[in-house]
């Protein structure tokens, strides 16, 4: 897995920290349809995407057709099933700096 993890040291300085930034988060929801009967079995299954927008930092969740912004704080708070992460391109260009 090496030639896919570490970076080119020709471009990367040694013992630079390789930082990774969050881009997509798959989400599965699972909502009883019966509310009278603890365990009817019977649950309405949905699939959320939240997607992070580049150009502006923002995230945005979407579910079929439909797309809303969503707080970068509540992406954690749902059952997570896939994570997708970039790794960043830039050294030095992350949050802080191996010693």
């Amino acid at each position: 897995m090496s030639p896919y993890v570490e970076p080119n040291p020709k471009e990367w300085p040694p013992g630079e920290p390789i930082w990774y930034d969050l881009v997509a988060n798959v989400v599965h929801e699972a909502v009883r349809t019966r509310e009278d009967v603890v365990d009817s079995g019977e649950e309405r299954k949905t699939w959320k995407v939240q997607l992070k927008n580049k150009a502006t930092g923002e995230w945005v969740v979407c579910q079929d057709l439909y797309v809303d912004k969503v707080q970068s704080e509540l992406l954690y708070l749902g059952e997570t099933y896939l994570q997708i992460w970039e790794r960043r391109r830039e050294p030095n260009k992350g949050k802080g700096r191996a010693s």
